[in-house]
């Protein structure tokens, strides 16, 4: 008994520790991410498959997006909890959940410190469209490129390589979702960095 209460009260400590030491900008993100169910109107009420085979931090819960009058399903996009860098990831798929991982679009975000878009990574969708060219699925913003000018290039590279897709419409589709969410959570990201605009 002696232990467990050691155990545990090393294991508050040590949690304790890693929340103290989250940099302040990684806060403010949660505090994003925290509200951005409200924000798209969705509801991330569906269970994660549990049978599926993937990180445990992965198996979020999901909510059906409406996109050009089809439903996509989506995992609340959260912080990954092992990277320390701040990265937001989330998944979509069809409203179909037994296909979810045949069919998975991954979705990767950063945000400078500032709360502006650094870089995108998609690295995993049905037949591999995003990863074409010479700066492959991970596009990063370029030394003196504002943030929303990076995006913009960035979704107009991902929208071209989307008409060679094996399934344009789809592709279309999940990137038309991607950048709904991506401009929600950095808006609202903007909006913990100066409440008064909000």
């Amino acid at each position: 008994m002696r232990n467990f209460l050691i155990y545990s009260l090393a294991t508050l400590c040590f949690s304790n520790a890693m929340a103290a030491e989250m940099p302040a900008q990684d806060k403010l993100t949660k505090l994003a991410l925290s509200k951005l169910e409200k924000h798209l109107n969705v509801s991330f009420s569906i269970p994660f498959p549990k049978h599926y085979d993937i990180d445990a931090h992965s198996k979020q819960p999901i909510a059906l997006l409406l996109i050009d009058d089809a439903k996509i399903s989506v995992t609340q996009p959260m912080m990954n909890p092992h990277d320390g860098a701040g990265t937001i990831e989330w998944m979509m798929g069809p409203e179909d959940l037994t296909h979810l991982l045949k069919d998975d679009f991954s979705c990767i975000l950063y945000l400078d410190e500032d709360g502006h878009f650094f870089q995108i990574g998609l690295p995993w969708n049905p037949d591999a469209w995003t990863s074409e060219g010479r700066e492959g699925h991970q596009l990063r913003r370029r030394k003196g490129e504002l943030g929303s000018e990076f995006f913009t290039r960035a979704m107009l590279t991902y929208r071209l390589r989307a008409q060679k897709a094996k399934a344009p419409a789809q592709a279309m589709r999940y990137l038309a979702a991607f950048e709904k969410i991506a401009v929600a959570i950095q808006q609202l990201r903007q909006g913990e960095k100066n409440p008064v605009s909000q």
